[in-house]
């Protein structure tokens, strides 16, 4: 634990245009309390461009900023904070990202800005945080790079989370490392927060996530439906990896769950449909397909029966397509 006459971390946060209010304010605050907790500044932070200019959120207003990006400033962090439709970050972003790389800084991204850093190289080694809603666009998009379900990777260099409440998880694991657990769940009560959460924690658990007093049995099922929801297995299959009869299994998830293990995969189903629909192009018949549905009409009944709507209006066509990132020598563009 740092003592009460060291340096602050000095933290400075980048604004993407199009970033996250959320993100900004989930970064900050939890930073501050920190400051009032300890009664020590422990954590200090700048807002910054690349020009100094107020920079526009997704919410539509525009956010004044402390300065501009320095790529000499002696800062111990730089974060890119953007949002889910943020534009790419250019040239002025991915040099003062660069800039803090070479000096070994910590260097973060938050919601949209962890896809950025991923694109630009700086996550090459590390688990990438994307939105569970985002996510599938983000895997068909980059290949190369290891998606992550968990709300946040934390290392001596490198930080990015999923966004949303998953970087209030963020800013305590840092305040953790800096100033102790004592510091980051006093933290937590002033934010009513439940506790820390771990980095590798899901973003949604969903209902067909077995408490920790059920029986395992339900718990392995339930990870191999998941592998499998592209591939239609009988529900003898799913029985059978756990020594059991289908009717055995029926009992077990009715107990357990309060429903058939053939609704809870039909409904695994259904949800990475909805995320399929929701984060790319694909189109509807692959989707089906993808999702292991043997015929579109099928797959549209049971799309509109759990969700109300057809496949093609959970589309939303008015919605404009989030860039993708193609990474050139001093930058990232999107395609």
């Amino acid at each position: 634990m740092p003592s009460r006459t060291a340096a602050p971390f000095t933290l400075g946060i980048l604004l993407v245009p199009g970033f996250s209010v959320l993100g900004l304010a989930a970064l900050i605050e939890p930073l501050r309390l920190a400051n009032h907790v300890a009664d020590r500044t422990l954590f200090a932070w700048r807002t910054l461009s690349p020009d100094g200019a107020p920079v526009v959120s997704s919410s539509g207003f525009a956010v004044g900023v402390d300065g501009a990006g320095d790529p000499d400033a002696a800062l111990d962090g730089l974060v890119l904070c953007a949002g889910a439709d943020a534009e790419a970050p250019g040239a002025p972003f991915a040099e003062l990202i660069a800039a803090s790389a070479r000096r070994g800084a910590l260097v973060a991204g938050i919601d949209g800005g962890a896809e950025g850093l991923a694109a630009a190289g700086h996550l090459a080694d590390r688990p990438v945080p994307v939105h569970w809603r985002r996510r599938e666009h983000f895997a068909l998009c980059r290949p190369d790079l290891a998606a992550s379900d968990g709300l946040f990777d934390l290392s001596d260099t490198r930080a990015s989370s999923a966004g949303g409440m998953a970087v209030v998880d963020l800013a305590l694991a840092l305040i953790q490392r800096q100033a102790g657990r004592d510091v980051a769940v006093s933290v937590c009560d002033e934010l009513l927060h439940q506790r820390p959460r771990e980095a590798g924690e899901p973003q949604r658990p969903g209902a067909a996530s077995p408490a920790q007093h059920h029986d395992p049995r339900t718990a392995h099922v339930i990870a191999v439906m998941r592998a499998a929801i592209g591939t239609p297995r009988p529900i003898h299959a799913f029985a059978a990896e756990v020594g059991l009869s289908s009717r055995q299994l029926e009992r077990l998830f009715l107990r357990d769950l309060g429903c058939s293990p053939g609704a809870v995969f039909l409904d695994m189903r259904l949800d990475r449909a909805r995320d399929l629909l929701a984060g790319t192009d694909q189109p509807i018949a692959c989707v089906a397909r993808d999702c292991g549905f043997v015929s579109q009409s099928h797959f549209s009944k049971a799309f509109r029966d759990r969700f109300g709507l057809s496949p093609g209006e959970a589309r939303q066509p008015s919605r404009p397509p989030r860039p993708s990132w193609r990474v050139h020598a001093a930058t990232a563009e999107p395609v």
